[in-house]
């Protein structure tokens, strides 16, 4: 986020006090090269960390591998502690019955 690309992890960053440092720059992520497993993007319209603007733009380098995108409402910790999982129940599970579905004699322990 700091250096406005999708690179591997890259351990200086994690150094607090290092606010303007100038940081290594590791190896880019090649999301382009997400060929054939589907993906899906839950984004959450209030977060400041990873915005819609920055996950539309992944969306737009993944391609048409992106079966679903969907804007919640909510910031960064939403998916932790949301008040709503509305959309985990219904729009995830959906998704993951779609795309993996679970062997017929697959017993549930829930």
């Amino acid at each position: 986020m700091r250096m406005d690309r999708f690179q591997k992890w890259c351990p200086d960053f994690n150094e607090p006090l290092a606010i303007g440092d100038k940081h290594r720059l590791n190896d880019l992520i090649p999301l382009e090269n997400i060929t054939k497993v589907p993906v899906a993007l839950v984004v959450a319209k209030e977060d400041t960390v990873a915005t819609t603007v920055d996950a539309q733009w992944t969306m737009s380098q993944i391609g048409p591998m992106v079966v679903h995108y969907q804007e919640i409402a909510g910031g960064h910790v939403t998916y932790i502690i949301g008040k709503d999982m509305s959309y985990f129940t219904d729009d995830v599970m959906n998704l993951l019955a779609q795309y993996n579905p679970s062997p017929t004699n697959f017993v549930s322990f829930l």
